[in-house]
């Protein structure tokens, strides 16, 4: 991780002049640029004098350094050539590409800076740090599959007359008012077996991922009963999982033909640190329970995972040498009891089976997510998307005429063809092109999340997840609209991954 305000600054800033670069190339170049030279305000250790200093300015022959001695009562500035430097902090590929994937969001319009990040370094002045709430993580945003951007609510260090907090209590009951019509629109509760929030998460999240991108991991999408069902069974009968463990090392294996053997290590490392050292998902591995690794399991003879294509027979083998070869060529722990090499081991705790499928499933999802591959798959995938929404809003804008000229004079053979046709070529693009493919948060209001999980919309309220019954849709959207132009942005988005006119 990268540490370092001004490295921190400087890959920011760098992105902010080439935010339309692959991101592997961006990479390289930062790194590049990184390992050249040193920045202003970064920490650095002075070899001949064995202390450390920060750089202040640069000159011609090197740096301006402002040291750090326990004799001087007052820092001492000196000028240092740049080969008489060390880095303090490390910023190597993998580092770089874990801070440019967790500060930046893919959108409609490309990959974008989060303002949050920008306003916290200070690169703009006069902007604040906002306050970032954690949601639910989906797809590739890892979007963390997300983070809700909360604005801050900054108090006035004037005293507020009686008429501005009567305003603001009619606000509140306001909105308070909505969010409970809100929550009595019919739904169903959603949970799994365990009732667990961070299991509950995991699971959509997974879930969200491997039916958004079935195409790329050629996978056939399974329904969320089935997926969830599968996760906690004592054994593997129902065969939900075994083709989606098969499609997904395979596309592990094609990686590594991609990146080489090096570059795949640096993949599974950054998927490791997400994964099995991500505070968010602590519980899950705690759940889990320790494996007992050994250094000559018994019963295990390790195969060659990246050549050929796992079958319903030998896919236990694939996943076994997999992560055999993690352990032993890359040195990296994987979480896991049941594709630990030797003896099939089978924990007889369903919330542990379902927490080391999970976590092994979203291991091998990071890996592919940061791969060369899925980059490309998806920057192509952004680029039709982009391209059948402009068609769709201009489709839309069609139909809106065509309409308003059917209620002035009614229905006629002038009309009727081109409407038509023009619904038709709507539920064409809107059966290709669906919003998930970008992101799965809908939106908020107030503590309520909205999510669109494959087709369904759910939403999230005090770590419980709801299902909004279809029946109900037009319904919040007709709620929404009787304070339409207090809920103009949440209205629009609403319409948008419903696909509506």
């Amino acid at each position: 991780m990268i540490e370092s305000a001004a490295l921190r600054q400087f890959v920011i800033s760098y992105f902010l002049i080439h935010p339309t670069r692959p991101l592997c190339s961006l990479v390289n170049k930062i790194t590049k640029s990184i390992h050249s030279k040193f920045f202003k305000g970064e920490i650095v250790f002075l070899k001949s004098k064995e202390l450390t200093g920060c750089i202040v300015d640069t000159t011609e022959q090197g740096y301006i350094v402002e040291i750090y001695d326990d004799n001087q009562i007052v820092p001492q500035k000196e000028e240092v050539k740049g080969s008489m430097l060390l880095r303090k902090d490390s910023a190597t590929k993998n580092e770089v590409l874990t801070f440019l994937l967790g500060v930046t969001r893919d959108t409609p319009l490309g990959r974008v800076i989060l303002g949050s990040a920008v306003q916290d370094l200070g690169i703009f002045k006069g902007q604040r740090g906002s306050a970032m709430v954690d949601a639910i993580p989906f797809g590739v945003q890892h979007e963390d599959l997300a983070a809700i951007e909360v604005k801050p609510t900054w108090q006035s260090a004037s005293v507020p007359d009686k008429k501005t907090e009567e305003a603001a209590m009619a606000e509140r009951k306001r909105r308070e008012a909505m969010r409970k019509s809100l929550l009595e629109l019919s739904h169903t509760p959603w949970t799994s077996q365990s009732g667990l929030f961070v299991v509950n998460q995991r699971i959509l999240s997974v879930f969200g991922f491997l039916n958004t991108f079935s195409v790329f991991l050629n996978v056939e999408k399974v329904s969320l009963e089935s997926f969830k069902t599968a996760l906690f069974a004592e054994d593997y009968k129902d065969r939900v999982l075994v083709p989606v463990y098969a499609k997904l090392i395979k596309a592990v294996s094609h990686e590594r033909r991609k990146s080489g053997k090096d570059g795949l290590g640096e993949l599974v490392q950054i998927a490791a640190e997400s994964v099995f050292g991500n505070p968010k998902l602590e519980d899950l591995v705690k759940a889990l329970g320790e494996p007992e690794p050994s250094e000559n399991p018994a019963g295990f003879t390790r195969i060659q995972w990246f050549v050929g294509d796992p079958t319903s027979k030998n896919w236990g083998a694939y996943m076994k040498s997999f992560v055999y070869d993690v352990a032993n060529l890359y040195e990296i722990e994987v979480h896991t009891k049941e594709f630990t090499p030797g003896p099939q081991t089978v924990s007889s705790d369903p919330l542990s089976r379902a927490a080391d499928r999970l976590l092994f499933l979203s291991f091998l999802i990071e890996i592919c997510m940061v791969g060369l591959r899925f980059r490309s798959y998806f920057d192509t995938e952004i680029e039709t998307f982009k391209d059948n929404e402009t068609k769709r809003q201009a489709i839309i804008q069609e139909i809106k005429r065509i309409r308003g000229e059917v209620a002035s004079t009614g229905l006629t053979e002038q009309t009727h063809g081109p409407l038509d046709a023009a619904e038709k070529a709507l539920a064409e693009i809107d059966a290709q092109n669906t919003p998930e493919v970008i992101r799965t948060q809908i939106g908020t209001y107030s503590d309520i999340v909205f999510l669109m999980i494959s087709g369904d919309i759910f939403y999230l309220v005090n770590k419980h997840f709801f299902v909004l019954e279809k029946a109900s849709w037009c319904a919040l959207i007709a709620l929404l609209e009787t304070e339409a132009k207090k809920n103009l942005n949440l209205i629009e988005q609403m319409k948008r991954f419903m696909r509506l006119v």
